[in-house]
């Protein structure tokens, strides 16, 4: 997809747009695009926590989706961690090693990576994000089924610049919504300000979403992919997560 076919963001910038309440991603239903605030369930002011979410913001090709399935699949294996297999692959494309994860060179990178960063490097531009140009890395996860998946955490490592808006793309085999999952965020204990009256908070990404998340989620929210272990097999559709992050200059 060529980059004047990608969505115009603009009206989704944080200063512009109409704000939604977190309320919205505590119910059943499939949420449209539009910017969500994480700070109170009906609130909208202040918005101190936020995602952006749009739907198929890029589409990878089946060709593009295999070529990345297979590079994980080729060059990363299940492990053992204390008792439990973890069977998500991943790694870091970019110049900056991220935590333990293996750093790969530009030249072995899948076309759908550098055409998410294009893609981020223009959505950043629409949204009003200060240096765009500085999205050029992406750490990729794969996971093969629905028992693969990733505990709530934050990202706030010190190799990310703080406070910058991370872009976070999921990608479905056979583009298969009917297979999708659900992104949890969970506000972190201790932050009085956040109201946490309200369950977890839920959008099911389906394949080629875009959700950014911005302002001080980091700080204040975790997030997870929960297994689905017991669930029949291939209910779920093997899924790519690229996310499309700042990163601190290497020494």
């Amino acid at each position: 997809m060529a980059a004047a076919q990608l969505p115009n963001l603009s009206n989704l910038n944080v200063q512009t747009a109409e704000r939604q309440p977190r309320s919205a991603l505590s119910a059943s239903e499939r949420v449209e695009d539009g910017l969500y605030c994480l700070d109170k369930r009906d609130d909208i002011d202040p918005c101190r926590s936020y995602i952006i979410l749009k739907r198929a913001a890029i589409q990878a090709t089946p060709e593009e989706f295999a070529e990345a399935e297979a590079f994980f699949l080729a060059n990363y294996q299940p492990f053992k961690f204390m008792t439990t297999v973890i069977t998500r692959r991943q790694c870091t494309f970019g110049t900056v090693k991220y935590k333990n994860y293996d750093l790969v060179e530009p030249a072995r990178w899948p076309a759908l990576v550098c055409r998410t960063i294009a893609a981020t490097q223009a959505f950043a531009t629409q949204l009003g994000i200060p240096h765009a140009n500085e999205y050029d890395s992406v750490h990729g996860n794969y996971y093969p089924d629905e028992g693969a998946g990733v505990m709530a955490h934050a990202d706030d490592e010190p190799q990310l610049i703080p406070g910058a808006p991370i872009f976070s793309y999921t990608f479905l085999k056979d583009d298969d919504n009917t297979r999708a999952r659900e992104f949890v965020i969970k506000a972190k204990p201790k932050k009085d300000h956040i109201d946490k009256t309200t369950g977890g908070i839920k959008v099911r990404l389906e394949s080629g979403d875009l959700l950014v998340m911005a302002g001080d989620m980091q700080v204040d929210f975790v997030h997870e992919l929960p297994k689905l272990k017991g669930q029949p097999e291939g209910v779920y559709a093997p899924r790519l997560n690229f996310t499309v992050r700042r990163f601190v200059a290497a020494a």
